[in-house]
């Protein structure tokens, strides 16, 4: 009695993803790892940085949006503009 072709794919399917799980893990261990160079030594406290400066200024345009002028404190006059309109 033989096994049914669905079950030999299976089998083959199986054995080609152990293979690759297999070659990834050899060639994890064995290769030389290499460290990827930081163009700045402090381009992570740069985009830190920017990316603060960015969330700020969509939390004024949305309070702005809201109505909720007087909540501001310090309102820039550049983000009195709505999206789409040019000054």
């Amino acid at each position: 009695m033989g096994l049914d072709n669905s079950v030999i794919v299976l089998f083959i399917i199986m054995g080609c993803g152990v293979s690759i799980v297999m070659g990834w893990a050899i060639s994890h261990r064995f290769m030389a790892q290499t460290e990827e160079p930081q163009l700045h030594p402090d381009a992570a406290t740069q985009q830190a940085q920017y990316m603060r400066e960015v969330r700020l200024r969509h939390h004024d345009v949305l309070a702005v949006g809201m109505g909720g002028r007087r909540a501001l404190v310090r309102l820039r006059p550049e983000y009195l503009v709505h999206p789409g309109e040019r000054r």
